[in-house]
């Protein structure tokens, strides 16, 4: 009987019966061969013959004796299988030997023999095979993200432990399962795997679990040598917290919003309560873009003819932003000759010019550093001042009279005008790149004959302001209020201070009556009386009584808007409340 017919069914790895002979595995680098219980080479592979002579029918103890040792052990049951170090031709092997039975008396041993620094490589790299797998494996299990690896025929083959807390799923409920069962029974919506195969591109999607939870997932497809896909790797992240925390940052994101425009009415209330009188809209505009300035370091060009107030809202943009505690500085472009405004603003060296200081002197810039520097008349600069100041607001530094030095300042610039800078760019006296710098931020302050709203109020605030200044208690008569309510204050704001002051100090009783009025305005008024050629407002035509209650309702409406109590106007105006309640009730106030 031959030994190749005798062989058990259960072989090892890589040994096969292939019509009815024994197929040894042929290696380039490993000899394997079979022998009996004899030592006879039954069988042989290339490696066994060409590199050690193991030929069919050569008796093992005869070619190699060091060999036959721990073979023989093994065939004779000594042991199941031996692994140990042999030396032929000067060289160090590794011998493996494994029994075989095919019945009482018919043994013999499958041997293999391999140079032992190659065995000890294969060694080193399985194990380091098992070190990466099991690195890849914890990687894989601890990724916070879900992963799904799926095969050709879109069966899951594995998922990690993310991927079941993500789905709220066990792995052996989908393992072994299709991904098309899956979408159909409702496990996901869709599926990038089925994309993918569908496709054979990388797919991206939006996925909702059964769970609600909301996915983005990423399909990738694994391709073999011939461009076959063989898996589908899919990875998913659970974006329904960030929704969640999107939403939430919005919510935050309106209430800070809420506060801030909270912030800004009482930042304006404060202005009009303390420091800016304004009851119109168009002035109520102003305080508001004036507030919005002041959060931000950009330049702003404040418009507006003389004695609006450009001024003073330059002092609030400056009290109100980041750099309130520095420095507020102010140059009038106009009121200095060219050389001096520039040697005003830049400074200037020792010897610079003749008068000098032999110190030098540091200019507004440099005084004004970390706060604000207002720029008034700044259409009156010279060309010349102009480029530097150009210089100086695109990099922040700048050069004093006679030196050359540079110099690095942080400074905020506001500039007023009550010349149309438009118009002198177009002319040639202004650059026009200047201008872009400087108009940033443009503001216009209306003049006062645009918001005649708030005269009535500029007017008793000025005439308590004086009247305290100068220890004296003095009100306007009505006559009185009813010519300055009129009058168009071409000087703004600053004509109507000057004129309560005048007012104040240079009436005789405690009632400011017409015969205390400027000679100009007394006959302003004279011209204005009515009579049948001259009407005053349609004074003929509306007559006396309605003339009266549209004053009346006036003096109402601003007594309401400012002490809000019927006990305070009464007070203030010496009537009954009841009167007060009548006249409230009539005019629609109440």
């Amino acid at each position: 009987m031959m030994f190749s017919n005798i062989l058990p069914d259960d072989m090892p790895d890589g040994l096969s019966r292939s019509s009815g002979e024994t197929i040894l595995p042929d290696p380039v680098h490993e000899a394997w061969f079979l022998v009996d219980g004899e030592g006879r080479i039954v069988l042989s592979n290339k490696c066994a013959e060409k590199s050690f002579g193991l030929q069919k029918n050569a008796l093992l103890v005869t070619l190699y004796p060091d060999l036959w040792q721990p073979v023989q052990a093994v065939i004779i049951g000594k042991t199941g299988h031996s692994v140990c170090s042999v030396r032929i031709g000067g060289r160090d092997y590794v011998l493996r030997v494994r029994a075989y039975r095919g019945g009482l008396s018919h043994r013999g041993a499958l041997c293999s023999l391999e140079e032992k620094g190659r065995f000890e490589a294969i060694v080193e790299e399985l194990f380091h095979f098992r070190r990466t797998t099991a690195e890849l494996e914890t990687i894989i299990n601890s990724s916070h993200d879900g992963l799904w690896i799926c095969d050709a025929d879109a069966k899951v083959v594995r998922i990690n432990p993310a991927s079941e807390r993500i789905n709220g799923i066990k792995a052996e409920d989908v393992v072994g399962r299709s991904m098309k069962e899956l979408v159909e029974e409702g496990f996901v919506n869709k599926s990038a795997t089925l994309e993918v195969l569908r496709t054979g591109k990388v797919v991206h999607l939006l996925q909702e679990t059964r769970t609600g939870r909301k996915l983005i997932v990423t399909g990738t497809p694994v391709f073999d040598d011939n461009g076959n896909i063989v898996r589908v790797v899919v990875t998913e992240r659970d974006i329904t917290e960030i929704e969640e925390l999107h939403r939430e940052l919005l919510e935050r994101e309106a209430l800070k919003n809420e506060y801030l425009e909270q912030i800004l009415k009482l930042q304006l209330e404060e202005m009009m309560s303390h420091q800016i009188i304004a009851r119109s809209p168009a002035m109520l505009k102003v305080l508001d873009q004036a507030v919005r300035a002041a959060r931000v370091d950009s330049t702003v060009l404040l418009l507006g003819e003389s004695g609006v107030g450009k001024g003073l809202i330059a002092e609030l943009i400056h009290k109100y932003s980041h750099r309130a505690y520095a420095p507020f500085m102010k140059i009038n472009c106009a009121a200095l000759p060219d050389s001096l405004v520039e040697s005003e603003l830049f400074g200037y060296e020792a010897g610079a010019f003749t008068g000098a200081r032999k110190s030098g002197k540091p200019g507004l810039l440099e005084v004004a550093h970390g706060g604000t520097v207002l720029l008034d008349e700044v259409g009156e600069l010279s060309q010349e001042t102009q480029a530097k100041l150009l210089h100086f607001l695109e990099d922040g530094r700048f050069t004093r009279v006679g030196g050359t030095k540079r110099r690095s300042v942080n400074v905020r610039i506001i500039a007023a005008t009550n010349r149309p800078l438009d118009d002198l760019v177009r002319c040639g006296k202004f650059r026009q790149d200047l201008y872009y710098r400087l108009n940033v931020i443009p503001i216009r302050v209306p003049p006062l004959r645009e918001r005649t709203e708030d005269i009535l109020p500029l007017l008793d605030h000025y005439i308590r302001h004086f009247s305290r200044s100068m220890g004296a208690e003095k009100r306007l008569s009505p006559s009185v209020l009813r010519i300055l309510v009129r009058y168009d204050y071409p000087g703004n704001v600053r004509e109507l201070m000057n004129l309560c002051e005048r007012l104040v100090a240079m009436s005789y009783g405690d009632v400011i009556g017409p015969e205390d009025l400027p000679e100009e305005l007394g006959e302003m008024e004279k011209e204005r009386r009515p009579s049948v050629d001259n009407p005053i407002d349609g004074a003929v035509e509306k007559g006396f009584r309605e003339i009266i209650e549209e004053f009346e309702e006036r003096i109402f409406k601003e007594m309401l808007s400012r002490y809000r109590t019927q006990q305070k106007i009464a007070e203030v105006l010496k009537i009954n409340q009841s009167t007060v309640a009548r006249k409230l009730k009539k005019y629609g106030l109440s």
